[in-house]
């Protein structure tokens, strides 16, 4: 039986070099719409990349300032605070509390008493919206060498019924020898005792005994259970402010609690 002649590749492909293929005949109508298809996807991929990019740039400029310390404000920190044994500024009815944990030594809190605190009265204290309380913190010997003297001194001349006159003499006599942290001498004490008229005898034996340690270790115990961990810090109605802040600051916080 003879074989059956197939073509051969060389003849196949002499004479069929490509493929070619036919495609439909595509109207006008079709063409507007592939157009119309083409156009409608361009756009979407367009919008998705452009949508895109702006998502990383506020993300890169979120980071960007968070990075740079610029933080969401916090919520306030709120804690129970007692007034402690020393006798109060103001109104003992009135309907907003300031309560000072302080070192008589401390350079931030003499600005206080400079700046802030009388401005405090004005506005406040002698409208009878706010009464301040005073708490003995002093700072360690190695910060402040008379811190503890002071407050020893202070409640002394509590004693006598004249805590805030040593309070702000002390203040006083500092400032008027320039900033930071000023030298203050046992002589020093004895001598703003005699300026404030206070019993001699009474007060040499009450300072020298140390009389009111325990007074002022309760005071620094109650303080750091609620985070004192410097001074000054204030508590107003409970919320915490940290350091001698603008009187802006403390008025802001002040309305606040009048409002409610």
């Amino acid at each position: 039986m003879p074989l059956k002649k197939f073509p051969s590749r060389e003849a196949t492909s002499t004479n069929n070099d490509y493929v070619e293929i036919k495609l439909p005949k595509v109207n006008k109508e079709t063409k507007s719409k592939i157009f119309l298809l083409l156009l409608l996807v361009f756009v979407f991929f367009s919008g998705y990349q452009t949508a895109k990019v702006t998502y990383w740039e506020q993300k890169e400029k979120s980071l960007s300032i968070n990075t740079q310390g610029e933080q969401p404000t916090p919520t306030p920190a709120f804690y129970k605070v007692g007034v402690g044994h020393l006798p109060l500024i103001g109104k003992s009815n009135a309907k907003v509390t300031i309560v000072e944990f302080s070192d008589l030594q401390c350079l931030f809190c003499r600005r206080f008493w400079k700046d802030t605190l009388p401005q405090i009265k004005k506005d406040y204290i002698d409208k009878g919206l706010v009464k301040f309380a005073y708490r003995q913190f002093p700072l360690p010997e190695s910060l402040h060498p008379a811190a503890r003297p002071l407050a020893e001194a202070s409640e002394c001349a509590q004693e006598q019924g004249k805590f805030w006159e040593f309070h702000d003499l002390a203040f006083q006599k500092q400032q008027e020898q320039g900033e930071g942290t000023i030298p203050v001498s046992d002589s020093d004490i004895t001598s703003w005792s005699l300026e404030l008229g206070l019993d001699q005898g009474k007060f040499t034996e009450c300072y020298t005994s140390k009389k009111y340690t325990k007074r002022i270790d309760q005071d620094m115990q109650d303080g750091q259970a609620v985070n004192v961990n410097s001074t000054p810090t204030f508590y107003i109605n409970g919320q915490i402010v940290v350091g001698a802040v603008p009187y802006a600051t403390i008025k802001t916080i002040i309305d606040q609690q009048l409002k409610k």
